[in-house]
């Protein structure tokens, strides 16, 4: 299989000696329920890595005695099913790191203004001054991991999210070559 730019820049087409370059080797299951090749992922994330626009037109081209139309609909189906499902359990994932990184903030911050409070009873009374020295740098350390998580997202994360975004709002076509 390999991929080819097309002039527009928001198609790519994909050159398939047959359906099965689409799909995993090692899985004999029928194309409505196969595993997608980590090959085909691989290219297609090459392939859609520089597309800024968001609707990607993908072409694949099949040998004219290999191509069957009934298949053609039933693979776009799996593509388009494997393409949402991974792109809404990336969004979770996306939305619980958000979310545990507003809780930590919230939780330093909070720390923090104990620390504050601590400190103006603290009037050298030792149990005071402890407590200070235990939560002070646990409010800080809680503010920053969260505000970290908030501000620089895992960029590795957030590619694969954009490809299966992408490719789950992609205009799927078969073409004979």
């Amino acid at each position: 299989m390999a991929h080819f730019e097309t002039k527009s820049d928001s198609e790519i087409s994909f050159w398939l000696d047959s359906y099965d370059d689409l799909f995993s080797d090692f899985d004999p299951r029928s194309y409505p329920i196969r595993g997608i090749s980590d090959d085909f992922l691989i290219e297609a994330r090459k392939a859609i890595r520089d597309k800024e626009v968001e609707k990607i037109k993908v072409h694949f081209l099949i040998p004219i005695l290999k191509r069957n139309k009934s298949n053609d609909n039933t693979i776009k189906k799996r593509l388009y099913d494997h393409f949402k499902k991974h792109y809404h359990l990336l969004l979770q994932e996306h939305k619980k790191v958000r979310r545990r990184g507003i809780i930590l903030t919230l939780a330093g911050t909070l720390l923090m203004v104990s620390a504050g409070f601590v400190a103006a009873y603290e009037n050298e009374n030792t149990l005071y001054s402890v407590l200070l020295v235990l939560i002070e740098p646990g409010g800080w350390f809680l503010t920053w991991s969260g505000l970290d998580t908030l501000v620089f997202p895992h960029e590795a994360k957030t590619e694969e999210l954009n490809f299966y975004r992408k490719m789950s709002r992609s205009d799927i076509s078969f073409n004979c070559y």
